[in-house]
């Protein structure tokens, strides 16, 4: 899938493909994607992505996964 990148991102990509340094990364930090995406709220997919489509399919994917998360945690290892 080609994801269609907003401005800001476009500006990131090209940025570092010119070699150029960052003080920080825009979308997110050193915690992982994950993190990032979801508890961290550094990684914002509205400010990622520009196609409503692939945004909520991202939107929907992290939720899938939060739910599995949280089953995983309170039915499987309920002690963490």
């Amino acid at each position: 899938m080609e994801w269609k990148l907003s401005e800001k991102a476009e500006e990131t990509k090209r940025l570092i493909e010119n070699g150029e340094e960052l003080d920080e990364s825009p979308f997110g930090g050193s915690d992982g994607l994950w993190y990032d995406i979801t508890d961290g709220g550094y990684c914002n997919p509205d400010e990622i992505l520009t196609d409503a489509e692939q945004l909520k399919k991202v939107k929907d994917a992290v939720e899938i996964l939060r739910d599995f998360e949280n089953n995983v945690y309170d039915k499987i290892v309920p002690e963490f």
